[in-house]
């Protein structure tokens, strides 16, 4: 056995003892006993022990908050649940409203800490109620009493943790709750049903939480279709190009166009980018299918000149997702060259969230391809909530400008002092306007009066397919001829 003395010195040892028998004097049993000092190994065990702690501790918790990691979470989860069989639990996500832009004007240090006041918040007001972690970012998971007042309660921990941050962002936390109903499904499923019902009411002013329900188990088992067929669409050209022209405002001339994607589903019909296009974004798949648009725009823009039309330069989207990869320039010039196109013809839209996620890659890439010879837009500027903020960092060469401003208002308001102003700034910082959304003869007018060189909408054209479009570019030509 291993046992601890002291010494006369008051230090401590370690000691292994040994007893063997090695005789017996009437009938008495006499044994031979070592002690043999094992100090120095036994420290060598403990502090072994030691370091497999703090590592099995930064394997389970997250470093920034202390809290449990997602995996971390999702297993102690189900261990508290088969331990509360008893019990109906909710599994509640919520996260930060525009997380990243209060990154971007206060700084990470700003950032951390009120991760760390959520942290602290979860800690204080749950203790063993239940069970908690950060799963990535912003983004916070807790398990707990099912109850409307449960919620409360930590809806308004939370504020109260929060209040001490003095910024002038007001800090909305938004949460998606789902009852905990079968013990056997996988911890990580209850996450994506609780983070889907948040997604109902993230940006919502007049709501702050929402509830799981058979509605979006429908949209679920939807988005599980469209997971489940989305690579044999794209195989099988189930994607189709649409093309909506931009026109000159003074001259009514088409000059331009935007290609926009349609799903042509063999059962469904024509599936709504509304629909598809937000959930691609959010598996990622979107990186695929804008790569699949941008090589369909080459292959029409290639035919047009077979057919000896004039084609003109058309714009592809450009997610936010693909700024993370390091070889998207690459990418988007070898496809240019290997169709023998000038990158003129190819102009890239960009979105603010693209900025506000990855502004460094995004900046840098930016350079290199409008050094290269692209044009890059800025899509459904001023409709953000760091539009301006933005502009002074990113320099595009077109701004493309959203016509919420006069919606409901016509051409009399604030709205359309706001438009005037946005296209003269525009113009001050060298770069041109293209108002798209423009639905009547009333607007385009104005748009024109206030100097916007370029329009686009429902009152000129409506997105069309290629054949369409190419008809429009031939009639255009018989025109000039």
């Amino acid at each position: 056995m291993v046992h601890q003395v002291r010494r006369k010195d008051k230090g401590l040892r370690w000691l292994s003892l040994n007893a063997l028998k090695y005789k017996e004097e009437d009938g008495v049993p006499i044994y031979r006993i070592v002690n043999i000092d094992v100090t120095e190994s036994r420290e060598n065990e403990l502090l072994i022990e030691q370091k497999n702690q703090e590592l099995r501790y930064l394997l389970e918790h997250d470093a920034l908050t202390g809290l449990y990691n997602r995996s971390t979470f999702c297993r102690k989860t189900a261990d508290f649940l088969k331990q509360n069989p008893e019990g109906t639990y909710n599994m509640v996500q919520f996260d930060i409203e525009r997380f990243k832009v209060i990154n971007e004007l206060y700084g990470n240090f700003m950032g951390d800490r009120i991760l760390l006041l959520i942290a602290e918040g979860l800690q204080k007001c749950l203790k063993s109620k239940g069970t908690y972690g950060r799963l990535e970012a912003d983004h916070f998971a807790v398990c707990l009493p099912a109850g409307t007042e449960e919620l409360q309660y930590v809806r308004e921990q939370m504020d109260k943790s929060l209040s001490s941050v003095k910024i002038e962002q007001k800090i909305n936390l938004y949460y998606g709750v789902y009852t905990i109903e079968d013990r056997e499904m996988s911890v990580d499923l209850m996450c994506d049903r609780a983070n889907l019902a948040l997604r109902t009411v993230k940006g919502n002013s007049n709501r702050s939480y929402a509830v799981y329900n058979d509605e979006l188990h429908q949209v679920v088992l939807s988005e599980q279709q469209l997971t489940n067929s989305m690579e044999e669409a794209l195989l099988q050209r189930q994607f189709e190009v649409y093309y909506q022209p931009v026109v000159d405002l003074k001259t009514g001339e088409v000059v331009s166009a935007e290609a926009l994607v349609r799903w042509n589903h063999p059962e469904k019909g024509m599936v709504s980018p509304g629909f598809f296009i937000p959930f691609f974004e959010h598996n990622g798949f979107i990186i695929k299918l804008d790569a699949y648009i941008r090589e369909e725009v080459c292959r029409n823009i290639l035919e047009l000149r077979r057919r000896g039309l004039c084609s003109i330069p058309v714009s592809v989207n450009v997610s936010r997702l693909e700024f993370y990869d390091p070889n998207l320039c690459r990418s988007i010039i070898d496809l240019t060259e290997r169709y023998r196109l000038e990158p003129g013809m190819m102009r890239l839209e960009i979105t603010e969230s693209a900025y506000t996620d990855n502004p460094q890659q995004l900046l840098a890439a930016m350079k290199e391809l409008q050094n290269y010879g692209f044009q890059v837009l800025m899509d459904d500027f001023g409709s953000g909530y760091s539009s301006l903020n933005m502009l002074k960092d990113v320099p595009v060469d077109i701004l493309k400008l959203d016509m919420k401003f006069l919606e409901n208002q016509g051409i009399s308001g604030r709205g359309p002092e706001i438009l005037a102003s946005l296209v003269r700034m525009a113009k001050k910082l060298g770069m041109r306007t293209i108002a798209e959304g423009i639905e009547t003869k009333e607007q385009g007018e104005f748009l024109r009066s206030v100097g916007c060189e370029y329009g686009q909408g429902y009152y000129y054209a409506r997105p069309m397919p290629a054949d369409a479009f190419t008809g429009l570019l031939m009639a255009r030509e018989n025109v000039k001829g």
